[in-house]
This record gives structure tokens, C-alpha cells and sequence, in this order.
């Protein structure tokens, strides 16, 4: 179930930047396990858990990601991915996709949960959520079971069709393309009351 998800359990990895705000919440900083990066957001370095990491050909997302799959993480919850800059939320979720052979990456923020999908998907419990199916670049070839407003075969590309804004009108959602990458966002709350029915 995508959507009601217990997080509080899991530990906590973070980039360097992201240290100034996690130890400021004593719930999150009890379950951090390693702060990663080049170091130049904090200056803070005497903590036993900090992996400082000066190769400036990779982002510190990127390093976080390379050290979860070396721990044989096989799936990353990730908060906080654009913290208002968008240029930065951009290449995160480009860098998820790129890692998405090596690690499942999905992104969390107070309306959604978005990642990308395989060619074929499915998921259960979602009746009245919003979906929003957005093709990162191109896809092809799209057919929706399950949704409000149906697809058989279109395809979809940034700059032309778009599939913001459905919802869910069964309780299993099936998505389907033959070609590209789609992100997909579910989100957390009912969606169908907000809307004219």
C-alpha cells in the first residue's frame, strides 16, 4: 500500500545540508545512522557518524544513494528532496531515475508520494486518491484501468499532454506504457471530494 505508510520506524540517512535541520528534531536525530556529503552546507564534523565525501562529480544525493546500495538498501524513502529549490528537486528526481535499476527510489511530501514506475504497474487501496501520471520526457503507448479519466494507447510528453489531476474510482489502479518514463504522484489524501463528479 502506497499510501498509508508508517515512516517513523525507519532510520535516517542524510545529505550534509539536510543535518542542520534534522538534528534540531530530537525524533529524527535518535534514528540518524550517517550524514553524507562534501560538507560545505555544515559545519559541524565531529560526530562519528558523518562520511565526508569531497568527489565533486556527484551530487550528495547521488553519494547517499551510492552508500544505502553498498549497505544493500533495496528501497529509499526521500523527505525534503527540493526544500524550495526547484532546480534542485529537478535533478533529484533525475538522479532517482538513473539509480532506478540499482535502488527504488520514492519521494514523500505532505500531499504525495511520487517514483517512477515499471511498464507495468499496479496498486491496491487507492479509491478517491489523486493521480497524477507525468511522463519524465516522453511515454507511449498508455492505458489506465481504474482511473476517472481513462487512457487506451495515447502517449504523453512534457511540453504537450499531460496526466494531472485524475483519480482514482476503484480501489486498484493499473497503469501501462510501452516506451519513456513516468513519474507518478498518489496522493495521500482523497482527492474525489475536491472535485465535480
Amino acid at each position: 500500500n502506497y499510501i498509508s505508510k508508517n515512516y517513523s520506524n525507519l532510520p535516517v540517512v542524510c545529505a550534509d545540508g539536510s543535518f542542520n535541520k534534522i538534528q534540531q528534531s530530537k525524533n529524527l536525530y535518535s534514528k540518524l545512522v550517517k550524514v553524507i556529503g562534501d560538507f560545505d552546507s555544515t559545519t559541524c564534523l565531529d560526530d562519528e557518524r558523518f562520511e565526508i565525501d569531497h568527489d565533486q562529480n556527484t551530487t550528495d544525493f547521488q553519494k547517499s544513494l551510492n552508500y544505502l546500495i553498498k549497505k544493500d538498501c533495496e528501497k529509499v524513502f526521500v523527505f525534503g528532496a527540493s526544500e524550495g529549490e526547484m532546480d534542485h528537486f529537478i535533478g533529484n528526481v533525475s538522479t532517482a531515475l538513473s539509480y532506478d535499476e540499482k535502488i527504488s527510489v520514492e519521494f514523500v511530501d505532505k500531499y504525495s508520494c511520487y517514483f517512477f514506475i515499471p511498464k507495468n504497474f499496479r496498486v491496491n487501496n487507492v479509491k478517491e486518491k489523486m493521480f497524477s501520471v507525468m511522463p519524465f520526457g516522453v511515454a507511449e503507448n498508455i492505458h489506465y484501468n481504474g482511473l476517472k479519466y481513462p487512457l487506451n494507447g495515447q502517449n504523453m510528453m512534457l511540453g504537450g499532454m499531460l496526466g494531472t489531476r485524475n483519480y482514482a474510482v476503484e480501489d486498484t489502479v493499473e497503469i501501462s506504457y510501452a516506451k519513456g518514463n513516468i513519474l507518478l504522484f498518489i496522493s495521500h489524501n482523497n482527492y474525489k471530494d475536491r472535485v465535480n463528479t
